[in-house]
């Protein structure tokens, strides 16, 4: 059975969308397209996966306690990819499987994914690419937090498109 995976995390909270963003998300793709959602992170990660259950309306699936060979397992049936920048999300795309890759803080350029078919939503702020340990330029890292689920969710159900009508 198609279904899409998300992976809520990433290393830096520069890079890190909003567990409520993630939440909206999966509730819409799942109720548009039909097709399950399942949210995957790290052990120590799980706090994130209960952050975005807490927020979402409809039932998706949620595994923190998956080891690398699941995790990869996983990655390779899944329909669609989506996520942060981050270690799952190259995976994914070394891997072959369409992403969707809401970007933070770091060096698009030197850091897309390769190899496959992917979708970026990104900010075009000047101070685009920082090291992204902290946000000096605003406090808060507005280079993903500010980026709207709408963007997002055009680009899922683009890529959705292109998927399925195998274009």
């Amino acid at each position: 059975h198609p279904f899409l995976l998300v992976q809520p995390t990433a290393t830096l909270y520069t890079k890190q969308w909003k567990e409520e963003n993630f939440a909206r998300l999966a509730d819409t793709l799942s109720e548009r397209h039909s097709v399950p959602v399942i949210f995957t992170a790290g052990s120590r990660e799980a706090q994130v996966l209960l952050d975005v259950r807490n927020n979402a309306r409809r039932r998706h699936f949620y595994w923190s306690d998956l080891n690398l060979d699941e995790l990869f397992a996983l990655i390779e049936s899944c329909l669609l990819f989506i996520g942060n920048d981050s270690g799952p999300t190259h995976a994914a795309a070394a891997l072959g499987k369409p992403v969707v890759v809401i970007w933070g803080s770091s060096n698009f350029n030197a850091w897309h994914p390769w190899e496959t078919e992917y979708e970026v939503i990104r900010s075009d702020l000047p101070c685009i690419p920082c090291p992204g340990y902290t946000c000096s330029a605003f406090g808060e890292p507005k280079c993903i937090l500010e980026i709207p689920v709408e963007r997002v969710l055009g680009a899922c159900d683009r890529m959705l498109a292109r998927i399925t009508t195998g274009r």
